[in-house]
């Protein structure tokens, strides 16, 4: 059986912690390496960490690799996909640290549905935290409107969508893939920062043709916006809507249909602004779009 890379990136994940390292101590399949890359290192972090490595017997799995600087999430997964691949796994798990998994058979049972079917890219069921509805079964991603989409969401699961099998978009907060996939692909685009750069990613594999495959068999839950503050914050609004302009000019090739996303989400961005009163933020995003010093 492969050895896997589990990478996650923390930044001021202290709190949900100790139920990341809950789940991975109770799994079954224990051929991996937790790759923590710190974007809020500090003293007090690092040794909690391996406090908890400790405690949960996982110190000689985990690899803490503290940075000196916020470095994003995207720059963040790369640091731990190259330390991987460094240690010759053969799989790459993103995982966010603010999941927690109750099945102790989700990793022996992906990594075999994976080699199995010769999958390159998996991922489970997607919980909201401590229910059974929906946060993520299957995604798309409109090129116009530059957004992903998670189809279904809040929805609470009676097996509806057991029979699905594959999808054009998913989140990177559970993803097993294949380490070909990083060969084909490449890195993540570390302009993104936080947010869209698993947009991105995955957009990067649809027109390779990598196909995201659904294992409806495995369950994991998921605390959302514990480490960026919710959707709402400022530092979300503004990294939301300016890597959503940033997305629409790298996929619309077309001049004509690029200007047109580009009018369509001004529009809906200034409507969200107002909503949450970030018309300030917003205003700065469009004087940075307009002298592309960001972009």
């Amino acid at each position: 059986m492969p050895k896997i890379g589990v990478v996650t990136v923390l930044y001021n994940s202290e709190k949900v912690l100790e139920d990341f390292f809950i789940s991975f101590s109770k799994q079954s399949y224990q051929d991996f390496n937790i790759y923590i890359v710190d974007n809020s290192a500090s003293k007090e972090s690092e040794i909690l960490i391996h406090n908890y490595a400790k405690q949960f017997n996982l110190a000689s799995q985990v690899i803490y690799l503290p940075s000196r600087e916020n470095i994003g999430v995207a720059a963040g997964n790369n640091v731990g996909i190259v330390a991987a691949q460094n240690d010759n796994c053969e799989f790459i798990l993103l995982s966010n640290n603010d999941i927690f998994i109750s099945n102790n058979d989700v990793l022996e049972n992906m990594i075999k549905e994976s080699i199995k079917n010769n999958f390159n890219i998996l991922i489970p069921k997607i919980y909201f935290y401590n229910t059974n509805e929906f946060w993520f079964i299957s995604g798309h991603i409109n090129k116009f409107k530059a957004k992903c989409y998670h189809d279904h969401n809040y929805e609470v699961d009676q097996g509806q969508y057991d029979e699905k099998k594959e999808c054009s978009y998913a989140p990177t907060c559970f993803m097993l893939l294949n380490i070909s996939v990083f060969q084909k692909i490449g890195l993540m685009d570390e302009k993104y920062f936080v947010y869209y750069d698993d947009t991105d990613f995955l957009w990067r594999c649809h027109e390779k043709s990598i196909k995201v495959n659904i294992y409806t068999n495995a369950i994991i839950e998921h605390k959302e916006g514990k480490s960026t503050g919710g959707q709402t914050s400022d530092f979300s609004f503004y990294y939301f809507t300016r890597n959503r302009f940033y997305f629409a000019n790298k996929i619309n090739k077309n001049n004509f249909i690029k200007y047109l996303s580009y009018c369509y989400i001004f529009f809906v961005s200034l409507l969200r602004s107002i909503k949450h009163k970030k018309t300030r933020i917003y205003f700065k995003i469009l004087k940075e779009f307009y002298n592309k010093s960001r972009f």
